[in-house]
């Protein structure tokens, strides 16, 4: 991992659920098979195969290793959950407060289906994309992905707003940013998914006559 995929990750972590019943929404997950993190809007999962923890490290604390961390420098996580950049610095990921709850199932967001689907290798277009396609995604949430994502291309899977009996449904976008290494092609760097927002325009048309 690198600097910017730590921002990414720090993006998508809720710090507005003070609540205990939503306190877990302020970190990110460590999980087998990589990092997750949701604040219920929008959801990553970046991909660390055979990752193989189960802790929960705090936004404000993964900032804080991450303003240590250079640009080009290499960020790993041992299978002791502690998080490392080199011989520089090394942090134990375990953050959590020390009492009972239910953590959230960031995993089943993951299963949302979609309907549609485009390719892209320059993601600073899919704002323009999605919104001719009748999918709108604010921008505070697209702006981290084309910031911080460095990947070879990018697969776009898409739901469309839809309005049936006066009922808006605001749709749904979900990307997957792919990389190639020397050895192989396409490898799954994350996945994020982002749910829209109802949009009804507020234009007013006029037709102009030439006088």
């Amino acid at each position: 991992m690198k600097k910017n995929d730590l921002k990414l990750i720090g993006a998508f972590i809720d710090t507005k659920n003070p609540r205990i019943s939503n306190i877990d929404l302020n970190y990110a997950h460590l999980k087998d098979d990589g990092i997750y993190a949701t604040d219920t809007r929008k959801a990553i999962h970046f991909n660390i195969p055979m990752l193989g923890l189960d802790l929960l490290l705090h936004k404000k604390i993964l900032a804080g290793f991450t303003s240590l961390v250079s640009k080009d420098d290499d960020v790993s996580i041992d299978g002791y959950g502690f998080i490392k950049c080199g011989l520089t610095a090394k942090m134990n990921c375990d953050t959590f407060p020390d009492f009972d709850l239910k953590k959230t199932d960031i995993k089943r967001i993951f299963d949302m289906e979609f309907d549609y689907k485009f390719s892209l290798t320059d993601i600073d277009d899919i704002h323009f994309e999605l919104t001719q396609k009748d999918c709108f995604i604010d921008d505070i949430h697209l702006n981290p992905i084309i910031e911080y994502a460095d990947c070879t291309r990018y697969e776009i899977f898409f739901n469309k707003q839809t309005i049936t009996d006066q009922k808006t449904n605001t749709g749904a976008v979900k990307v997957v940013g792919l990389i190639d290494t020397e050895d192989e092609k396409d490898l799954v760097k994350f996945v994020a998914i982002i749910i829209g927002r109802e949009f009804k325009t507020k234009a007013q048309e006029q037709l102009l006559l030439d006088i």
